[in-house]
């Protein structure tokens, strides 16, 4: 079973710089490190025809007013430069995921035409990437809001602002069924083209000229996307702003001036374009579909099942009492296999955990009635419900133990309950825990809840081994096994009267082993760990720490279960590389020395297939 199941991958292309990133299933998304920085330098690839494809974006507005020193990222204008940017991407990628990519999401700036997109789906075709969605910058922002939890529910507006350093572009979005909307799009180039042919001239703060498209006030760009969007001043539900310079705290105070309303404040504004690029939802998910029960999940809960009842039968038979029964002076003795006591308990637990959550998927895949599957959000929730309730129903499990073995041997409940419950208290409170993180969780590691909490079959055959032929060893039960003993003590003789003959050292063995499976998943890792410590827990092994070795397993398969714990909270934070500092905002944040009366040009987003709208 892999760790990060099927991985995305998405590209912030514009700009003058590239991101990418990559996410799994659960969630999890890694900024690829790029150059070394997590971006790579794109402004060697000019785009000639910029102007052009952004011209055809607004109503009214000549292709000319965007001037001709307007330059970006396009794939057209260098094809062997362009590829070359994706294969590094793509190198990327594929360390970062252990392999090849399964969907692959671009994001672009907003107008961009069918030949723009057609010549990007070229250059990442060339450097082996398949292009699956194309999306505008804004929207990928969108889905991001709404990955950090901004509330905005279908038919809500916002304003998205990327603000760089060369300029700025404001897009207002209207939130949909199945995803955004664009309603408008004005970027400062126009802004500051439409005032120069006004005869506006835009100075900075010391009255000299400057480059137009940076010296437009953000407030400014906002203003007419929102009057375009034919909404009106005050109306949009939220706003943020993202881009290298939308943390200057000036940015924020024009776009409530502007908006009316205050802005969202985004961690690592720089990053949210590629971010949401992999944040929104898949066009087909597969996560959607109730998971499938096969007949390794049925095995895996029904083995520890046999295994706890077989070792249980075990422990009874083979225990033996001393001492007279229901005197209160004389609580009599017990000599049995303790350690088939805690496993026996130990498979309980498994066994309930692994039973309670293939019963809700059945459940969930079967519907209320027979009817519809369950909504994913519910079935993971009923998930973490699941595991709560194994934890618990394993404990009772082994409390009951105690309780039938106390009864049996008229003897002290105490002491049995140390050697039934005690070791698998550290599974329950662990197994509790990583329902609490289920329950956050909206999808799994690995494709299905199930899969991924699927206890090892190969452990609990050795462990179950192991351990009755540890108790057949100490107290000769059952006689099935004499036979076995026999040819072992031809081959093996024992030493002296030893009570740990060769058969409890074959399974100590197993138990050895089964430990060493739980400890590492890789081959190579496995053979060179399973294998001595088989050797050493065998060669090790006495009567008095037979019940030792038996709780160490179970503080294994407390660990097992903590390790997955701990790999769906820290997973996140070791996959995150650290981003570099911020760079100091451009002037054109401040407000220039220019006064513009009227409302603007009418403006109006196209609704191109190739921007992803």
């Amino acid at each position: 079973m892999s760790i990060h199941g099927s991985v995305r991958l998405g590209v912030d292309f514009g700009s003058s710089r590239l991101r990418a990133a990559v996410a799994w299933p659960d969630g999890t998304a890694m900024v690829l490190p790029l150059g070394g920085v997590g971006w790579l330098d794109t402004t060697t690839l000019v785009d000639v025809g910029f102007a052009a494809g952004l011209g055809t974006q607004f109503r009214g507005a000549a292709a000319g007013n965007l001037g001709s020193g307007s330059a970006g990222v396009s794939p057209s204008s260098g094809d062997g430069a362009a590829v070359a940017v994706f294969r590094q991407v793509a190198a990327a990628a594929r360390e970062a995921a252990g392999g090849d990519v399964d969907v692959v999401t671009v994001a672009v700036p907003a107008g961009w035409s069918a030949r723009r997109a057609a010549a990007l789906r070229d250059a990442c075709q060339d450097a082996g990437l398949a292009v699956g969605k194309l999306m505008t910058a804004p929207v990928a922002v969108g889905w991001h809001l709404l990955a950090g939890g901004v509330p905005l529910a279908v038919g809500g507006t916002v304003l998205v602002c990327q603000v760089g350093q060369d300029g700025c572009t404001a897009t207002v979005l209207r939130r949909t069924e199945v995803g955004f909307e664009g309603l408008s799009s004005v970027d400062s180039a126009t802004v500051a083209a439409d005032m120069h042919g006004s005869g506006i001239e835009v100075l900075d703060r010391s009255g000299g000229p400057v480059g137009r498209a940076a010296a437009v006030s953000v407030g400014e760009v906002a203003r007419r996307a929102v009057v375009g969007s034919e909404l009106g001043l005050g109306s949009l539900d939220t706003a943020c702003a993202v881009g290298s310079a939308a943390n200057n705290p000036q940015v924020a105070e024009e776009l409530a001036r502007a908006t009316g309303v205050t802005p969202q404040v985004v961690a690592e504004a720089e990053l949210a374009v590629v971010l949401g690029s992999v944040q929104a939802p898949a066009p087909a998910r597969a996560a959607s579909a109730a998971p499938e029960v096969r007949w390794l999940d049925l095995m895996a809960a029904m083995v520890p099942v046999a295994w706890s009842v077989a070792l249980f039968w075990q422990f009874l038979a083979g225990a033996e009492r001393y001492g007279l029964r229901e005197k209160t002076f004389d609580r009599g003795m017990v000599l049995a296999a303790w350690g088939g006591l805690a496993v026996a308990a130990q498979f309980a637990m498994i066994a309930t955990v692994g039973g309670l959550a293939v019963t809700t998927a059945l459940r969930a895949g079967a519907g209320e009635s027979g009817g519809a599957p369950l909504v994913g959000w519910v079935r993971h929730r009923l998930t973490a419900l699941a595991l709560v309730g194994g934890s618990v129903g394993g404990l009772l499990v082994a409390a009951v133990y105690a309780m039938v073995a106390a009864s049996s041997f008229d003897v002290d409940l105490w002491p049995l309950l140390r050697w039934s419950v005690l070791p698998v208290l550290p599974s329950a409170v662990v197994v509790t825990v990583l329902a609490m993180v289920v329950w956050r969780r909206p999808e799994p590691p690995d494709g299905s809840w199930l899969t991924w909490l699927r206890f090892p079959l190969s452990v609990t055959m050795l462990a179950g081994v192991g351990a009755g032929l540890i108790s057949w060893d100490e107290r000769g039960s059952p006689s099935v096994l004499n036979l076995l003993a026999w040819h072992l003590q031809r081959w093996f003789p024992s030493v002296g009267d030893e009570i740990i003959g060769p058969v409890g050292r074959l399974g100590g063995a197993c138990l050895g082993a089964a430990v060493g499976l739980l400890l590492v998943r890789r081959l190579v890792h496995r053979l060179l760990l399973v294998v001595p410590l088989a050797l050493l827990v065998a060669g090790t092994l006495v009567w008095r720490i037979t019940g030792t070795v038996a709780v160490g397993v179970s503080i294994a398969v407390a660990g097992w279960w903590a390790a997955r714990t701990a790999w769906l909270i820290l997973r996140p934070k070791l996959l995150t590389p650290p981003t570099a500092s911020p760079h100091q905002p451009h002037s054109f944040t401040s407000r220039p020395k220019w006064r513009h009366n009227g409302p603007g040009p009418d403006v109006n987003a196209s609704h191109d297939a190739a921007t992803g709208w």
